[in-house]
């Protein structure tokens, strides 16, 4: 039996899916040839979800408060709609700008950490616009609408996994 502190836990997979680069990911493919992963911070009742998405389809979703799903990737389904997510995220690289530290983002905000060769790249969007209350519009919808594509496809593969 695992007794560690959840907190502790999602601390570390966090940290590490944000320092993958440095950790020696492996190139992206030329269709998002600059874009090694994107790890995405989601407010959820008092914690986070933080969803990770790498060049290598490795896939997994983090709850602060304990649980989540690691190696989603491994679901054909799920590798291709992280590959896509990441090839939106291509087109975004202008809106993002260089991040210094892997913060947490604050209440009703959304922080979405772009992992690049050079350095780690951030953009924060309101909870409201994530999920659609608001409207956002230009070259961040598409991205925005391949991140909820990959939440509901990770959901469908792991609900098939389990029956």
């Amino acid at each position: 039996m695992n007794n560690r502190d959840p907190l502790e836990v999602y601390k570390e997979l966090r940290d590490t899916a944000l320092n993958a680069v440095s950790l020696g990911m492996q190139k992206p493919p030329a269709e998002h040839s600059d874009v090694y992963g994107m790890v995405i911070d989601i407010p959820q009742g008092g914690g986070y979800a933080t969803l990770v998405a790498m060049a290598d389809s490795s896939t997994s979703m983090y709850i602060s408060n304990g649980g989540g799903i690691i190696g989603a990737g491994q679901h054909a389904e799920v590798a291709k709609a992280s590959q896509s997510l990441l090839v939106r995220a291509q087109h975004c690289m202008s809106d993002f700008i260089a991040e210094s530290t892997h913060n947490l983002p604050q209440a009703g905000t959304v922080r979405f950490h772009l992992l690049t060769e050079k350095q780690n790249l951030c953009l924060n969007i309101s909870e409201d616009q994530f999920w659609g209350k608001t409207t956002l519009t230009g070259k961040q919808f598409p991205m925005i609408m391949a991140i909820q594509q990959l939440i509901s496809t990770i959901q469908s593969a792991e609900k098939r996994a389990t029956k």
